[in-house]
């Protein structure tokens, strides 16, 4: 398990550079940079700057709704006529660290701003949601806007 991290903030983004895992009992502790362990791929190139409540035309038309606070850019695309919603990883279904299937938040350690993930899971609370695919687990077929509510226990302001 990864003991600390170390990050540079640039206005509102926070990049993570390395971890340092837990020396253990007898090891020297050394660092693991970030990029290393999480993004094997180069990074891509933009080709497009989505706002909220934009709409691209894929799959019928999907809108774009800002969701920050895993990342400080992350988005969901929703489908009203299928009332499907794809979060990536502002939801979890399933904890890729320990394999426990479940609703639940994006991890603490790879998350930006557990407050504004809060607030954007408040704001997808209240969309009528029958599919929900998040970015790690098996979709929610059924229910999937109750299963949201019932994570935030039932509290939506």
């Amino acid at each position: 398990m990864f003991g600390s991290y170390e990050s540079r903030r640039a206005n509102t983004r926070m990049y993570l550079t390395r971890l340092t895992p837990r020396p253990r009992e007898g090891s020297a502790s050394s660092s693991v940079p970030f990029d290393r362990v999480l993004f094997r791929q180069p990074p891509c190139t933009i080709g497009r700057s989505l706002e909220d409540g934009d709409v691209i035309e894929a799959l019928g038309g999907l809108q774009v709704i800002h969701t920050p606070g895993h990342t400080p850019g992350s988005i969901c695309l929703y489908d009203p006529q299928r009332r499907a919603l794809l979060c990536g990883d502002t939801l979890f279904n399933k904890n890729p660290m320990t394999g426990k299937e479940e609703l639940q938040l994006s991890i603490p350690l790879l998350t930006w701003d557990r407050a504004q993930v809060l607030e954007s899971i408040r704001k997808l609370s209240t969309l009528p949601v029958e599919v929900l695919c998040c970015g790690h687990g098996q979709p929610i077929r059924q229910g999937g806007g109750e299963r949201i509510r019932a994570l935030l226990g039932g509290k939506v302001d």
